[in-house]
């Protein structure tokens, strides 16, 4: 149930109270992270690596 380190990552990005209202790419230019639409996702995967980790690749 690890979270893998891109999901993590973009998860920290999604939720930075700065960027809040911009649509950007995530780390390695391969998804687009739009805050308020993966909000929700974030939190979640920010509970699940608090829980059980997160994979380093």
């Amino acid at each position: 149930y690890k979270v893998s380190s891109i999901d993590y990552d973009d998860a920290q990005s999604v939720l930075d109270d700065k960027k809040i209202y911009q649509v950007r790419a995530n780390v390695n230019d391969t998804r687009m992270n739009e805050p308020k639409i993966h909000y929700s996702w974030a939190m979640q995967v920010i509970f699940l690596a608090k829980y059980f980790g997160v994979k380093k690749y």
